[in-house]
């Protein structure tokens, strides 16, 4: 009807994983891959179903989404760890292993006069069943839930044809043990309070700009900054998941190709980010070895869009 409207929507979250090969290491004493195990790296892949609920009350709109996830992961090359892992059997090179759950996603706007719109949105943590298969390495016997995140954000319109936009996002990684977690912390990987990825809560600011041609065409561009959330103590165990990048420029458009499918085009900048530190292995600091993560990105994205 008028006034109310729903969907379904089905995507992820894909590519964060690392590989590195077998190169020689010489704080192996002659053996080979960063972490002295061999090929090393992690693949963690994220996929959500969710029932879109929206209803518009005027200048208030609300809208509710009670979502569906699961997530897949694999580590390898991580055998040196195995005397500091509750469950060495449980820590790497054991493929594949599945989690599932869920959690509400939700948000409000509201349009504060003509042209000036406020929004208001957010996610409930996705509580995960845990990765059974590496119940050595995640804190918690492989728990390891998907963080909730809170935005709110403005939006103007210049002209009938043009948007002005600008978001707050903070993201809670550090309600996550297996994600928060120190990686120097003084305990066994895979119990309650084994060492994680030390990351720090998330905040970023984003910038943004839409136009609207025609009926055909939309055309974005933007800008976001986030803080780094891997400290420098950190480093060693980031190894696996350097997610340290703050900058990303992005630009893309949207071309409606009938009067319900739209196809959609987006790429994403991403200039280096650097952090650097000591290394620390399982037997503790190595002030003679340091560190340094290296990141930059370039992503393309191409969607389709229906409407029921």
């Amino acid at each position: 009807d008028d006034v109310s409207a729903w969907g379904i929507s089905l995507y992820g979250n894909g590519g964060m994983n690392t590989t590195y090969g077998n190169e020689v290491n010489t704080a192996c004493g002659g053996g080979v891959g960063v972490y002295c195990g061999g090929k090393a790296g992690v693949d963690l892949m994220q996929a959500f179903l969710s029932l879109d609920l929206a209803y518009d009350f005027g200048p208030v709109k609300v809208g509710i989404a009670p979502t569906l996830a699961v997530q897949r992961f694999k580590a390898r090359g991580l055998v040196a760890f195995s005397a500091i892992s509750a469950d060495p059997t449980n820590l790497t090179n054991n493929g594949y292993s599945y989690s599932f759950g869920g959690g509400l996603r939700g948000g409000i706007e509201w349009e504060v006069v003509p042209r000036l719109r406020i929004g208001l949105s957010g996610q409930t943590p996705m509580w995960m069943s845990k990765f059974d298969e590496y119940s050595g390495l995640f804190a918690d016997k492989g728990s390891f839930d998907i963080p909730a995140a809170v935005t709110v954000g403005v939006a103007f319109d210049v002209l009938p044809e043009l948007t002005l936009m600008a978001d707050y996002e903070h993201i809670f990684y550090g309600s996550i043990d297996s994600i928060a977690n120190s990686s120097t912390a003084p305990a066994l990987l895979g119990s309650k309070s084994g060492p994680g990825f030390g990351w720090d809560d998330v905040d970023v600011i984003k910038v943004g700009a839409e136009w609207r041609p025609n009926d055909k065409w939309t055309l974005r561009a933007g800008y976001a900054y986030a803080t780094n959330p891997v400290n420098s103590s950190d480093v060693t165990f980031n190894i696996l998941a350097p997610g340290i990048v703050q900058h990303h420029i992005t630009a893309g458009g949207s071309y409606r190709i009938t009067e319900k499918d739209t196809l959609e085009l987006a790429g994403v900048f991403v200039p280096e980010s650097t952090v650097s530190g000591i290394e620390v292995t399982p037997l503790g600091p190595n002030p003679g070895r340091r560190i340094e993560l290296n990141m930059h990105q370039f992503q393309l994205n191409v969607g389709w869009t229906h409407e029921f």
